[in-house]
This record gives structure tokens, sequence and C-alpha cells, in this order.
């Protein structure tokens, strides 16, 4: 049995596949739950709707580009300019 976050991300990683495929109109909510192995009662215990998800995969996806933003060396070096530039 899986657990609450488990189903969730399960959910999440096949909405990707899908709206990366079909796009958010064409992709099919029902579809994408079945393809994570659920039934459409598991989506919503965990979205409200298919905007809800698409908005979801869409903050997770933002974070993890934010968090290779701030771990790139020209992300350092800009900083490290804007910082000599401010102390003259």
């Amino acid at each position: 049995m899986t657990d609450y976050t488990e189903t969730q991300e399960l959910i999440l990683a096949s909405a990707k596949k899908h709206f990366l495929n079909y796009g958010f109109k064409s992709a099919s909510l029902r579809k994408i739950v079945s393809d994570a192995g659920f039934a459409l009662g598991a989506f919503y215990e965990h979205y409200k709707a298919k905007e809800d998800l698409f908005c979801t995969l869409l903050d997770k996806t933002v974070q993890g580009l934010s968090s290779i933003l701030i771990a790139s060396p020209i992300t350092r070096y800009l900083g490290e300019s804007s910082n000599a530039i401010s102390a003259s």
C-alpha cells in the first residue's frame, strides 16, 4: 500500500509525462490517474482539479530550476560581481 506522499508523487510523474506528450488541454485526467496506478478518487484526495495538478507540477519544476541556478558557477560569479560593484 502506498502512502499519501508516494501516491502524490506517482500521480505527478504520470501527469508530467501526459502533459509533455499531449499538452494540458488534451491530457486526460482519468488516463493520468490510471497510468499512475490509482482510481480517480485517489486524485481528489490530493488535488481539486487538473489545473491544481498542473500548478503543483509547475511549482516543483520552478523550484528545481531555482536550486540549479542558485548553485551554478555563473550565479556565484554574478553575485560576486554585484558585491564588488556595490562596494565601490
